[in-house]
C-alpha cells in the first residue's frame, strides 16, 4: 500500500525562503504546494486544504493574522494547523 504524502502550504512572498522550504520539506518527505500572497493562500486553501499551513505573518497583501482568522471561520478549513 503506498504511503500519502502529507502536505503543506508554504506562503511567504520571498522566492529564495520558498525555495529554501521546499528544498528542505520535500527532502523530509512532504508534498510542497506554495502561495506568495495572503489572497493565494486563501485560494489554495479553499481548492485543496493541505494537512498544515507554514506562513509568514508580513505579507503583501493581507496580514497573516488576517489569513488566519478568515482560514479559521470557515468550517471547512478552520482544523488545519497554522504556523
Amino acid at each position: 500500500m503506498a504511503k500519502t504524502r502529507k502536505k503543506i502550504l508554504v506562503v511567504d512572498d520571498n522566492p529564495v525562503t520558498q525555495r529554501l522550504y521546499r528544498r528542505i520539506l520535500e527532502n523530509a518527505g512532504y508534498e510542497v504546494q506554495e502561495a506568495y500572497s495572503g489572497e493565494e493562500c486563501l485560494k489554495s486553501v479553499a481548492g485543496s486544504a493541505p494537512d498544515i499551513i507554514l506562513m509568514d505573518i508580513i505579507l503583501p497583501d493581507i496580514d497573516g493574522k488576517v489569513v488566519v482568522e478568515r482560514i479559521n471561520n470557515h468550517e471547512k478549513t478552520r482544523g488545519i494547523p497554522v504556523i
